[in-house]
């Protein structure tokens, strides 16, 4: 028993188990469902669904899944945690049937649910090649936290794989396009990035502080560099040292005899060693050349000690100085120790 639409042909029956078909005279089973309403076609054009809004405002078309657990029809019984709320599945032929589902998208009851309270999760699944059943992912849950490839993510996008390498690849192959990671926080607060492991999520991290615009190198769970608002970069130290009026953009602090050292060295078979230049140019901008003159220092080396009020007193210093008329490829000098 059916009752059939049509015209010149049949176009849409509803059969004896009160299901409408269009474009078929028979339901067809999918993985186990009779569906109450199927629609086939041969074309893309009798297989497509639409919803269309007219109205002048500006609501759009909606499509509604609902679930309750009562067991009849007009009920409003509870959902619990983890129930399905609706999914959508994407089915192909395999050559057999077309049981066999490529991907999914389902809502689910993300917690404990209660009047005016339904807290819930949105989650994407994608089937390998050689399975014809999906896997889990990526997820959104209640808080608004993405997992991929994780079932709890514990940040708003948390990345996790037990077997592979775990990339973030971003690209601009474009003429003269950039690729960029930004990271915008509060001007009071930080911008990170966090090396960890699975024992200690916190062993490193390139932080800039928006507070005192400085950028701190962490490691081994332990600050260790830092440049400062100014370009100084400080190694061993928080903040800049001022020695002799001097308070120099490279800064090496410390306890210890490794800690408050510097190493130049070479390895080369040759007979050239490591080299520790001093340059100066009267040009008063950085990469000009403009000829120094006679009594110009070009370098100095000043050996402080702390006398118990601060590290401004000299011992000692040795001091590079032109010592005549330089000219081009001409640059007479001499070395003063004091």
């Amino acid at each position: 028993s059916h009752l059939a639409f049509g015209v010149a042909a049949e176009r849409m029956r509803i059969d004896s188990s009160g299901r409408l078909l269009i474009g078929s005279s028979s339901n067809r089973t999918i993985a186990a469902h009779t569906p109450g309403l199927q629609l086939q076609g041969t074309g893309y054009s009798g297989a497509t669904f639409s919803i269309i809004n007219n109205a002048n405002a500006g609501n759009g078309a909606f499509l509604y899944f609902a679930t309750q657990r009562s067991g009849s029809i007009g009920g409003s019984t509870v959902v619990q945690a983890n129930d399905s709320i609706g999914t959508i599945r994407f089915f192909g032929g395999d050559g057999s049937n077309i049981n066999s589902y490529a991907a999914q998208i389902q809502a689910s009851i993300d917690g404990t649910p209660g009047s005016s309270d339904m807290p819930g999760r949105l989650t994407f699944f994608t089937t390998a090649d050689g399975s014809s059943s999906p896997t889990e992912r990526m997820r959104i849950n209640n808080a608004g936290k993405i997992g991929i490839n994780t079932t709890s993510p514990s940040d708003l996008l948390h990345l996790k794989s037990t077997s592979v390498d775990v990339n973030l690849q971003v690209e601009a192959t474009g003429s003269g396009k950039d690729a960029r990671i930004k990271l915008l926080a509060n001007s009071s607060g930080l911008s990170q990035l966090r090396m960890g492991d699975q024992d200690d999520g916190d062993r490193g991290a390139l932080t800039y502080d928006h507070s005192d615009d400085s950028l701190q190198f962490r490691v081994n769970d332990s600050e260790r560099a830092r440049i400062d608002s100014t370009g100084r970069l400080l190694v061993g130290h928080t903040s800049t040292r001022s020695h002799g009026g001097i308070e120099a953009h490279l800064q090496v602090v410390g306890t210890g005899t490794d800690d408050s050292s510097i190493t130049l060295s070479r390895f080369s078979n040759n007979v050239h060693s490591p080299y520790l230049v001093f340059a100066k140019s009267r040009g008063g901008a950085v990469g000009t050349d403009t000829v120094v003159q006679d009594g110009d220092s070009l370098g100095r080396m000043t050996f402080f000690g702390n006398d118990g009020t601060d590290g401004n007193t000299p011992a000692a210093e040795i001091d590079v100085e032109v010592d005549g008329t330089p000219g081009s490829n001409d640059m007479p000098g001499r070395i003063t120790f004091r």
